[in-house]
């Protein structure tokens, strides 16, 4: 039997566009994905909560340097 490869584009955008948000959100739930429709609030650290947890890291053990460096970047860039 021969065999036919076939080229498709799928505009995704569109797919998705097409979609109900319920049909999204049951689709991500069971992908494992945690879903939640409505906005939240997401805390911002300024520049003196980053550098006192800066402050507080740096003297904390080998592990806490990871977490220092990571501090460091968002502080600095």
């Amino acid at each position: 039997m021969p065999t036919v490869t076939v080229d498709v584009d799928v505009d995704v955008w569109e797919v998705i566009g097409e979609a109900s948000d319920e049909d999204l959100i049951d689709e991500m739930k069971d992908r494992g994905y945690n879903v939640q429709k409505e906005e939240f609030d997401v805390a911002t650290l300024d520049s003196e909560d980053l550098k006192y947890l800066l402050n507080i890291v740096n003297d904390a053990s080998i592990e806490g340097r990871r977490v220092y460096d990571k501090l460091k970047v968002l502080r600095f860039g």
